[in-house]
């Protein structure tokens, strides 16, 4: 029985962009993961606002409130989508980015998906919250975006609030897009946990079908990943990437050179800023729980 969950190969890294290096700002992106006993995988990636002091604090505070806060839903999550069962194999918004629905604190959401969305959002500012109170600054010091994703053999939920982006690879080796990049009125601009934007911003998709592959990043990685305007996948910058995490098993081996891929010059040249790239590969050999940030 056990023997037929799906089980992941992972490679993950943050980077620190070659602007922050020159200034000697820190890191500001951070990613964290787990994978359950189940089978399911839950993700999160953040990136920390530039203009924020702190903000790598809150990136940090943000990935593993949300995937502590998911880890413990992800059950009931996955079991009302495999029973409210969309088109198999195509991305749905649910008829939503929560800016449709009503706002007023005693209205019910559309779905249970929803309503863990908004808690999830409440959660992860929550914690954001307490470390400024602790620390004595301010909750906008600690601004941050937040991608995160849910997933088993054939169905992926994702949350979204900023930019960044979240895609599944499908049997067909067709990335696509589970969210786009929220972006404000210029292309640098975007929407943080912390902003009053943020709950009308949230994002929520769903995907149904055999997927192959995951892959979660922060915005540093959108003009390599995503094809412009619209904001789909570059298929060759996705695909050899998919290859890799399929064929390096190794967790250490295949998150360092996810590391020395994103240094290198190829893509360096084209993005300074801040970078991080989370790939899995399911597969179906047997494995036990394991999590990382």
């Amino acid at each position: 029985m056990c023997g037929n969950l799906p089980t992941w190969q992972i490679a993950a890294a943050s980077i620190c962009g070659t602007s922050h290096q020159r200034h000697g700002v820190p890191c500001q992106d951070a990613h964290a993961w787990e994978v359950l006993p189940s089978g399911a995988i839950v993700i999160a990636v953040a990136d920390g606002a530039g203009s924020a002091v702190h903000s790598d604090r809150g990136s940090s505070i943000a990935v593993k409130a949300a995937t502590e806060f998911l880890r413990d839903r992800a059950g009931e999550c996955l079991a009302w989508l495999q029973h409210n069962p969309d088109r198999e194999g195509e991305p749905s918004k649910l008829d939503e980015s929560i800016e449709e629905t009503d706002h007023d604190p005693q209205s019910t959401p559309n779905s249970p998906l929803q309503a863990h969305a908004q808690v999830l959002l409440d959660h992860v500012l929550q914690a954001i919250e307490q470390e400024a109170e602790q620390e004595n600054w301010l909750i906008a010091d600690l601004a941050t975006t937040l991608v995160s994703v849910i997933a088993d053999d054939r169905t992926s939920i994702a949350i979204q609030v900023g930019d960044g982006v979240a895609i599944v690879n499908d049997t067909a080796n067709q990335a696509i897009a589970l969210t786009v990049p929220s972006n404000g009125e210029y292309a640098n601009e975007t929407t943080f946990v912390t902003s009053q934007a943020a709950r009308d911003t949230l994002q929520i998709s769903t995907w149904q079908g055999e997927l192959t592959h995951l892959a979660v990043m922060t915005d540093g990685l959108q003009r390599l990943a995503l094809s412009f305007p619209q904001a789909v996948p570059h298929q060759p910058f996705f695909h050899p990437l998919f290859q890799f995490v399929a064929q390096t098993a190794d967790l250490d081996l295949a998150c360092s050179k996810l590391k020395n891929f994103l240094a290198s010059p190829r893509v360096t040249d084209r993005a300074d800023d801040d970078l991080t790239l989370f790939l899995a590969y399911r597969s179906r050999q047997d494995d036990g729980g394991s999590a990382h940030t």
